[in-house]
């Protein structure tokens, strides 16, 4: 008896924490026009770790692919292939525009370039019918692993969540603007 209290209050707990994190993690207008303005920040800083993100990313190049747990996450690819100085600039900048952390802005970015993908391909949906396995097999390997990795990430876009969708499609004209 006293095992199935404990095991009910474990597990009540672990509702309310997980509950928590997922509502306090939505996405809102709010969220949205900090996220906008931290990339303004980014863009407009004079750290020079900071301007060269960019250049970073142009000759380092980004996977276009889902991660391991099969979501859209632009922004993580993309901080995985910076240096340690360049991630140190970059949490300045977003701490300095409101975000508590790193992990936080990058969960947003993510979150906005999913459901900015989502809307696209709802805006212009891509047919694939007609790329065939035999196709695929005649690109260089280099090209397929790409396409492959686009065709994981137009997928992934068909579970972002409606709400993240509704609230970037409400603030789309502040995102193009960037």
């Amino acid at each position: 008896m006293k095992y199935t209290s404990t095991l009910k209050t474990l597990l009540a707990c672990s509702i309310a924490v997980f509950s928590i994190n997922v509502f306090s993690a939505a996405l809102s207008d709010g969220i949205i026009d900090k996220y906008v303005s931290s990339i303004n920040q980014i863009k407009s800083s004079d750290n020079p770790n900071v301007q060269s993100i960019e250049g970073s990313l142009m000759n380092n190049g980004m996977s276009f692919d889902v991660d391991s747990d099969g979501k859209i996450a632009l922004a993580s690819q993309m901080l995985a292939g910076l240096e340690s100085a360049q991630v140190d600039a970059l949490e300045d900048v977003v701490e300095d525009a409101g975000f508590d952390d790193l992990d936080e802005w990058i969960d947003i970015s993510n979150r906005v370039s999913a459901a900015m993908l989502a809307i696209e391909m709802e805006n212009e949906p891509m047919d694939m019918s007609e790329l065939t396995p035999e196709m695929m097999q005649m690109m260089p390997q280099t090209m397929r692993d790409q396409l492959e990795g686009t065709l994981r990430m137009l997928e992934a876009a068909k579970d972002v969540p409606q709400a993240d969708i509704d609230v970037v499609k409400a603030n789309m004209s502040k995102l193009d603007s960037l």
